[in-house]
């Protein structure tokens, strides 16, 4: 066999043992990471809606369901399955606030995902508390079970899954990624930043300004929840680009 062909076998050979080896740590790595991010729903109470996503054969993810890991077989089937993202301020002697709910459809068949936010200001009962009140209260009463309760509650649809993120975590996730980069509609300051009109370049501390601001905007709560969108659609963006899955290991830790 010639030279060139043996050289050229091995490092085919090599790429495809390192491919192999790296998507096994990439496996192994969030499978890890998603252990130990796992926390179950302190309280157990399905209703009818919430067993609508799996015929009444699964629960939400978050869920005390006897096992430590997450059930993933909404994915693994390809079935279609809701998110619930709660953006939590919290404060010195307080248990906090949802400030930002956004509920994320995903159609895995179609590669199709719908995003749309529950205003923080919202009225509608309480699920536990009997009672009728900003939805974005359910969260400092009952924490995320009582969060998911009540949004199952106000769209009449099951949650699958949930993610908690506050917002240092948030400011974090966006220096993992690269930073991110948006088209901002409207020229504002807050909080010692300037955030011309166009597209901007935003680091962790940026985005949580960015995402934050409210009282400026001429829609209000609307607005700030239409930048918050933006955001999480360029993370998920950054998260699966080349670069990103270089990141791998600092993000999931």
């Amino acid at each position: 066999m010639k030279r060139w062909l043996k050289v050229t076998l091995g490092a085919v050979a090599l790429l495809v043992v390192g491919g192999a080896a790296y998507t096994v740590y990439v496996y192994h790595s969030f499978k890890t990471a998603a252990n130990a991010m796992y926390h179950p729903r302190s309280i157990v109470q399905p209703g009818a809606v919430s067993t609508l996503a799996t015929g009444g054969a699964g629960r939400s993810v978050g869920t005390d369901t006897g096992s430590s890991t997450p059930n993933p077989a909404a994915i693994s089937q390809f079935k279609p399955f809701t998110v619930l993202v709660l953006g939590v301020d919290r404060r010195p002697h307080d248990p906090g606030r949802s400030d930002t709910m956004i509920v994320l459809s995903v159609n895995p068949a179609n590669g199709s995902m719908l995003m749309f936010n529950i205003p923080r200001d919202t009225r509608t009962e309480l699920v536990g508390r009997g009672r009728e009140d900003k939805i974005n209260h359910a969260f400092a009463f009952g924490g995320v079970d009582m969060s998911i309760r009540t949004v199952e509650h106000f769209l009449n649809h099951p949650i699958d899954y949930y993610v908690q993120m506050n917002m240092e975590g948030f400011a974090k996730m966006v220096d993992l990624v690269g930073g991110v980069e948006v088209y901002n509609p409207l020229d504002f300051q807050y909080e010692g930043h300037h955030f011309a009109q166009g597209n901007l370049n935003l680091n962790g501390t940026e985005a949580l300004a960015y995402a934050r601001m409210r009282f400026d905007d001429p829609r209000g709560d609307l607005g700030r929840n239409a930048r918050q969108r933006e955001l999480l659609k360029q993370i998920l963006a950054q998260s699966i680009s080349k670069e990103g899955l270089l990141r791998v290991k600092p993000i999931l830790e």
